[in-house]
């Protein structure tokens, strides 16, 4: 198996290129044959590691995240969660591979949602050298797929290459790390606004 040509153009941007650290997210070894082939067509160089994270609930839909109306009279809007992996658990990642899902929902699917803020937060945690915001390190996203990435989430101007289906990326991790502060779907939006006569 050949390597794959996005691994070149990666690998220039990376200054340890000894000990290239990947998370895999959403990929299964038994299901996902072509990817592991090529990915292990890049031993010894790189070391893998497997990124487990709970699927969030099944009965959970794009509505309940994203409703087409906000409740306005103040209820507290309900928590939704969305299961994220112990991030400490996966440090020192260089690189980001991770499958897309491709259902019938399209891109309102709530489990393809779940794997681009997985792969946002990783990107994130593994970017920061110092707390401070201009002390960072590259870190690449490549998302495999023909649904490709959210576009709310990774933007056009991070994309670096995109072949067939797989999308290349090396995020701005200040404008990731904002979007990842904001609240999640709309529904989380609504404040409780203050009532009348009261700060």
């Amino acid at each position: 198996m050949t390597k794959p040509s996005w691994f070149e153009a990666i690998t220039k941007g990376i200054t340890n290129t000894k000990n290239i650290k990947v998370g895999l997210v959403n990929i299964d070894a038994r299901l996902d044959d072509k990817i592991y082939q090529q990915l292990h067509a890049l031993q010894p160089k790189l070391d893998f590691v497997s990124i487990h994270f709970d699927h969030v609930n099944k009965t959970l839909k794009w509505d309940d995240f994203f409703p087409k109306w906000i409740d306005e009279e103040g209820h507290q809007p309900k928590y939704l969660e969305m299961p994220m992996p112990r991030l400490k658990d996966y440090e020192d990642v260089n690189i980001i591979v991770a499958k897309v899902p491709c259902v019938e929902e399209g891109i309102r699917d709530v489990f393809r949602l779940q794997v681009n803020l997985v792969v946002a937060n990783l990107a994130i945690e593994n970017g920061w050298v110092t707390k401070l915001e201009r002390d960072t390190r590259k870190v690449y996203v490549v998302f495999v797929g023909s649904c490709g990435p959210m576009i709310e989430i990774f933007r056009c101007d991070d994309l670096l290459i995109q072949e067939g289906e797989y999308w290349v990326y090396q995020p701005d991790l200040n404008s990731l790390k904002h979007q990842m502060l904001m609240p999640l779907g709309s529904s989380q939006v609504a404040p409780g606004y203050a009532k009348t006569g009261m700060l």
